[in-house]
């Protein structure tokens, strides 16, 4: 991702995973290697560290007993802000969240944080900065509802979203969140994830229709498989509802594949492990790529991270000339 930035900067890359934990990742990396990368719908609030220790002090005062958030404002800029460097004084501790809580009463969270932003100025970059100052404009807006509890304002901290300042080329999120955008280059970094994965949120009822289209005649509750393979000779339903179940999972991840490749208006890169486990028998889109894609003789070959398994389209999509008609 960082070549492709650094061939073209002015460019969109959309770099598309299947799992939101993987987003943070991926912007953190990125940003680290000075790849101006940001979060479709905005970035989380909270992906900055100056604001993440100031949200630990908004703990700290809600909790004085949190020792893993007065370490957090002991040991950074934020600490010293307050007069509380040392994490094991209980007292310090109790002292300082008292503090806090009283300013929070008497001055508001946006007075008190636009406050505590302009102590933690000189230790800022320019994105601890922009961030500090949209937490401060978050505290005002709270100001009109507030609660007793710095706890209250701290959760939605953590869930804001803000815009990232600039139109950044590189663009991470979700395959599904990228339906209906396009971008010049697509990157595809988690095909290694089985096309039946376990179900977000826990493993839904399963259900049985005789045909497709009809209604559902049979329920079963989630059960293990040690469980269900001990049934299904007992109740054909119960294997035809797990096989419909599986149908699914495979029919949507597919689509999903499919949303994610189509996203591309000149190049598409889909990276897969460079090693095959020829062990496994997991269905994932690596592995399909692998069997459909792969030019060689035996597509179970090993291979070098790196290697280029497979190729198309002789243009250079870097230039503003269009493709050939026949290109792929």
């Amino acid at each position: 991702i960082e070549e492709l930035y650094r061939a073209a900067p002015d460019r969109t890359v959309g770099v598309l995973v299947r799992r939101n934990e993987a987003v943070a990742r991926l912007i953190l990396e990125l940003r680290e290697r000075g790849v101006p990368a940001s979060e479709e719908g905005g970035t989380r609030l909270v992906d900055s560290p100056a604001v993440v220790s100031v949200l630990a002090l908004l703990r700290m005062a809600d909790h004085p007993g949190n020792t893993l958030a007065r370490y957090h404002v002991a040991g950074t800029p934020v600490g010293s802000a307050v007069g509380f460097t040392d994490f094991t004084d209980d007292g310090a501790a109790a002292r300082t969240a008292l503090r806090v809580r009283r300013r929070l009463m008497h001055r508001g969270y946006g007075a008190f944080l636009a406050a505590l932003r302009e102590a933690l100025l000189p230790h800022c970059d320019a994105r601890d900065v922009l961030r500090l100052g949209q937490l401060v404009e978050l505290g005002y807006r709270h100001d009109q509802r507030a609660t007793l509890r710095a706890d209250d304002f701290v959760q939605g901290a953590m869930k804001a979203r803000v815009e990232s300042g600039a139109g950044n080329p590189v663009r991470v999120m979700t395959v599904w969140g990228s339906k209906g955008l396009e971008f010049d280059t697509v990157v595809l970094p988690e095909l290694f994830l089985s096309l039946v994965g376990g179900d977000r949120g826990g493993a839904p009822p399963l259900a049985f229709r005789p045909d497709v289209t009809g209604g559902v005649t049979h329920a079963f509750p989630p059960m293990r498989k040690d469980v269900r393979t001990l049934l299904e000779p007992l109740c054909p339903e119960l294997a035809g509802a797990h096989g419909q179940h599986r149908a699914g999972q495979v029919r949507d991840a597919l689509s999903g594949l499919y949303v994610a490749m189509t996203r591309a208006r000149h190049a598409l890169h889909m990276i897969i492990p460079a090693e095959p486990d020829k062990q496994s028998t997991a269905t994932t889109p690596a592995r399909l790529l692998r069997e459909v894609l792969c030019n060689r003789i035996d597509p179970s070959a090993p291979t070098e991270p790196g290697d280029v398994i497979h190729e198309d389209g002789p243009w250079d999509w870097m230039s503003d000339a269009p493709p050939p008609k026949d290109a792929v």
